[in-house]
Parts: C-alpha cells; structure tokens; sequence
C-alpha cells in the first residue's frame, strides 16, 4: 500500500515560506521577518503533518481559567506528550510542558 504524500498549501504563511514575529522590546515594537516554523520555509506541508498538529493542539486543557488542580506526569508516561508535563485534573488535557 502506498503512503499518501500529497502536500497542500501552508495554512501559517499561505505558500510564502515566511511568517512575521512581533517583536516587542526596550525600544517598542518590531517586525522579525523569520522562515515559517510550520513548513520549514517551503510554503507545503502533508496532511499528515497537519493531523499530528491537530491532536497535539487538542491534547491542550481546554477548561475555562486554565486548568484546576494541575498534576505532574513524568517523561514518556502519555501518548500525547513523550515529555514531563502538567496535566489539568478535571478534563486531563496539557497545562504546561516542561
């Protein structure tokens, strides 16, 4: 069975490559032109990449306030995140990495 390798357009910089980071600093605020994290500079991504962004960015807490009564999981111990993290005690999504 062949792996589907179509590459759609980058929803980040919309086939640029590039995206723009605010940079806010002692002398105000500036423009920081950078290579798009989300495809690496090549204005593509698979979908696959785009549904692994997806569960990551679903495995967040979710809860109104930010998470009650954070605990803390060890390196490895989840499926949806391999590093040491907090995890909310009521719906069990990610608080914080690290």
């Amino acid at each position: 069975m062949e792996i589907p390798t179509a590459t759609l357009t980058c929803p980040t910089c919309k086939g640029t490559g590039k995206q723009t980071l605010a940079v806010h600093g002692a002398d105000g605020e500036s423009d920081l032109p950078i290579r798009c994290v989300l495809c690496d500079g090549t204005g593509q991504v698979t979908q696959a990449k785009l549904d692994a962004l997806k569960r990551f960015a679903d495995s967040w807490c979710q809860c109104d306030g930010g998470g009650d009564d954070p605990y803390y999981v060890a390196d490895g111990r989840h499926d949806h995140c391999g590093k040491h993290h907090w995890d909310c005690s009521r719906c069990g999504g990610i608080v914080q990495i690290g």
